[in-house]
């Protein structure tokens, strides 16, 4: 189903593992894009496998870029939050996981 995270999130994890990882950015842009916005959770799933992929392989200002667009996008940004302080703490980003804190609060 083309409204199915899991699906989309696997074509994503393909991309990574061919170390293709602006094909893994445009895997999860045409998700956001096709995936129905009634599908909160579907598309929160995305948010947060492109925040991984921006924390692996991307810059700093890509995960920051990525974040904020997931807030902005999201119906619950506690959810965006609570994905970047997990990424953060698995990665053992202090920083990361600190900067998201203080923004929380």
């Amino acid at each position: 189903s083309p409204h199915s995270s899991y699906v989309w999130c696997q074509f994503m994890a393909f991309h990574v593992t061919q170390r293709e990882y602006e094909q893994a950015r445009l895997t999860a842009e045409r998700a956001l894009k096709t995936i129905n916005y009634r599908e909160s959770e579907e598309l929160a799933n995305v948010w947060v496998a492109y925040l991984n992929v921006e924390n692996l392989y991307g810059t700093p200002e890509s995960l920051h870029a990525v974040f904020q667009r997931f807030v902005q996008h999201s119906d619950d940004p506690m959810k965006a939050y609570t994905a970047l302080t997990q990424i953060g703490k698995a990665s053992d980003h202090r920083v990361l996981v600190e900067k998201t804190y203080q923004t929380m609060l």
